[in-house]
């Protein structure tokens, strides 16, 4: 509702990350919490990670083990990035926002998006 009420924008193209993202508008660090459950069920399914985000329209773009950009609306993406653990880290996964998120919806909203993504993706797993 909030991208509809809202006069057209378009978006930047260009992507912060959600844990930069998520500091600054919340005045706390971040810390490598923010995705740490989808981490853990990520981890080791890096080809079945892909081709979930593949059905979801997610694009090859940028680093990792899997990095995709995820349509979410007109031309607005969520950039996702992970990579499996190993003998000496743990699986890591980011989210990037586009810059210009914030004229598209609210703070609180676009967490929303973020976590609803992992979500979708993770049904697309099963």
């Amino acid at each position: 509702f909030e991208i509809l009420s809202r006069p057209r924008v378009e978006a930047e193209k260009t992507y912060s990350s959600a844990h930069s993202f998520s500091a600054v508008h919340s005045g706390t660090p971040s810390g490598g919490g923010l995705f740490g459950s989808f981490e853990r069920r990520f981890d080791g399914l890096d080809g079945a990670l892909a081709a979930a985000c593949e059905r979801l329209g997610g694009t090859p773009f940028g680093k990792g083990d899997v990095g995709v950009k995820i349509p979410v609306f007109r031309d607005l993406s969520v950039v996702l990035q992970f990579w499996d653990s190993d003998e000496e880290f743990g699986p890591s996964l980011n989210l990037f926002c586009d810059d210009g998120i914030l004229r598209f919806m609210h703070f609180e909203t676009s967490m929303f998006l973020l976590f609803h993504v992992l979500e979708r993706i993770t049904e697309e797993l099963k």
